[in-house]
């Protein structure tokens, strides 16, 4: 087989995933130190519906409620959608694999060499807002827009010396008994 030919039939390949909806892991994220890929699945989208007690900023809001749709439903209903919805894209773990939605916020472990003024320090540096630290964790929530900033954030923290865990808050959709 030549070059060329073998090239048409890996594109005409790829052209034929994609047409049937499965694609290519070019997303991910870091599950500790394991890189897990991620699939975004084209036909479905996630409509997040804000918390009204929220002060309107989108980076601080709370997810009320994921509404799973059809992409093409959602396009839809986007002409006409409240002021509090948020569509977001859906991921998978793998093509059919379980729901994974990014709704905000990115949970963050620093190293334990890091004193609590260094952590404060090195937060203010980055911009970033605490919404959460519970007390005699290890982890804290820091603010970023739902869906992919989600994913781009935590991918970008998890680089960082200073920091050990870094991956977007998911909404998973549970099991009904």
């Amino acid at each position: 087989m030549d070059k060329a030919n073998y090239i048409m039939k890996l594109l005409i390949a790829a052209l034929m995933m994609m047409a049937s909806g499965l694609s290519f892991a070019a997303d991910g994220w870091y599950d500790g130190e394991r890189w897990r890929a991620l699939h975004e699945d084209p036909r479905q989208v996630a409509r997040l519906e804000m918390d009204p007690a929220s002060d309107g900023q989108v980076i601080e809001m709370r997810v009320r409620s994921v509404h799973l749709q059809s992409a093409v439903t959602a396009s839809l209903e986007s002409q006409r959608s409240a002021g509090r919805m948020i569509q977001v894209p859906v991921f998978r773990d793998h093509p059919g694999g379980p729901v994974r939605v990014a709704i905000g916020g990115v949970i963050l472990q620093f190293s334990e060499k890091l004193s609590a003024e260094q952590q404060a320090n090195w937060l203010a540096r980055e911009g970033l807002i605490v919404l959460e630290a519970p007390e005699g964790l290890p982890w804290m929530l820091v603010a970023s827009q739902p869906g992919r900033p989600s994913l781009e954030l935590a991918n970008r923290l998890y680089q960082k010396p200073e920091v050990i865990q870094a991956s977007p808050n998911w909404w998973r959709e549970a099991a009904r008994r």
